[in-house]
């Protein structure tokens, strides 16, 4: 499969000092092979650094001394499809807990708790499966999605809410789970699913299509909730910005990007990067 990310940072003014911090390189995993990655920055960076982060997810680092309108990113990755189980130890304990986008509400605690006599397979299966059927999915409005608890309320969200709920029903219910957000089958935003662990391995859910998340899915990153994954953060001194985010996976080639900028490849990366000032 191949992916292609176009990711955009509109300047009202010349901005300076810009520090980002971009989470939208695949995942290291088992479960997929990355065959080819090529991601053009413009203008070049005055520093840059690719480290991984506290769940392990691989974030680029970006230092602009001045951005005279805009920032852009082009990413383009060629992997094989996506297949789920991952194996993996024992997860990590704050993978049960509540976290600030996945709260315990009285009600999905209660959804939660009456399935855990089912075996972890059935649970999380049928989880997912309530989740599809009792939410309805609207586009995403905002910038940071709303609380489990809030989605749940309202009935209605983007596929990170669909996610957020999910991910309270199986916490709720005993499940260790995180939060996955990547490509997926369907053009425009980054996707979000979840992954369950049990018997010894993370199992992939997509609630916002009812199904497991196999195939043409390509992570790249998890954590707790949307907030430990986030594609995109930073600060500057200037004006204000708004953000622009686009991405596509498909079986077929895309379009060659054919902007100048500076490329950074998987197979040329520094090994002693310069630390971001």
């Amino acid at each position: 499969m191949r992916a292609r990310l176009e990711l955009r940072v509109f300047y009202d003014a010349p901005a300076f000092h810009c520090k980002r911090s971009v989470r939208i390189l695949p995942l290291v995993c088992p479960s997929f092979e990355v065959k080819s990655e090529r991601l053009e920055v413009f203008p070049p960076p005055d520093a840059r650094l690719e480290d991984l982060d506290s769940w392990h997810n691989r974030r680029l680092r970006l230092f602009h001394r001045r951005i005279e309108r805009e920032l852009r990113l082009d990413l383009q990755i060629e992997a094989s499809d996506f297949s789920a189980p991952i194996p993996v130890g024992l997860p990590n304990g704050l993978l049960k807990m509540p976290s600030r986008a996945v709260p315990f509400a009285p009600g999905l605690l209660e959804i939660g708790r009456s399935l855990r006599e089912l075996s972890p397979p059935a649970r999380a299966r049928e989880l997912n499966r309530r989740v599809f059927e009792s939410l309805e999915y609207t586009a995403q409005t905002s910038e940071r999605p709303s609380s489990a608890a809030k989605i749940w309320e309202q009935r209605c969200g983007c596929c990170a809410d669909f996610a957020h709920v999910l991910l309270s029903l199986c916490r709720a219910s005993g499940l260790a789970a995180r939060y996955v957000a990547g490509f997926g089958p369907a053009p425009g935003a980054l996707h979000a699913w979840v992954e369950v662990a049990y018997e010894g391995a993370w199992h992939a859910f997509d609630p916002t299509h009812g199904r497991e998340a196999v195939g043409l899915y390509l992570p790249v990153a998890t954590g707790r909730d949307f907030y430990d994954c986030a594609p995109h953060t930073g600060r500057f001194h200037g004006r204000g910005a708004h953000l622009e985010l686009r991405c596509e996976l498909h079986t077929e080639s895309p379009p060659t990007c054919a902007r100048s900028a500076q490329s950074f490849s998987s197979d040329n990366r520094t090994p002693n990067p310069p630390p971001l000032p």
